[in-house]
């Protein structure tokens, strides 16, 4: 391969790699039902129910949760009124 076909190969796979990156392209624009959505995830709540919620939570409760959770975990409700279906025979 000879020194300006080398050249030609380097100044080609340059332009093509350059000029990919320098458009970004623009989209289309989102349909209402789109816009409607982005719009529900990302506004903050209403007041009342950003008062309502509880964002922290201090360790004690944390520890109430964790001994419930490990307290009940391996006790299954007793079921009394089970149902029992016979199919064919």
């Amino acid at each position: 391969m000879s020194f300006s076909h080398v050249n030609t190969s380097l100044a080609t796979f340059l332009f093509l790699t350059l000029s990919g990156c320098s458009s970004t392209g623009t989209l289309p624009p989102a349909g209402a039902s789109v816009q409607n959505l982005v719009r529900l995830q990302t506004e903050p709540p209403p007041a009342t129910v950003a008062a309502s919620r509880k964002t922290t939570l201090n360790g004690q409760q944390a520890e109430e949760v964790m001994r419930h959770f490990r307290t009940n975990v391996a006790k299954p409700v007793e079921i009394n009124n089970e149902i029992h279906v016979n199919i064919g025979n």
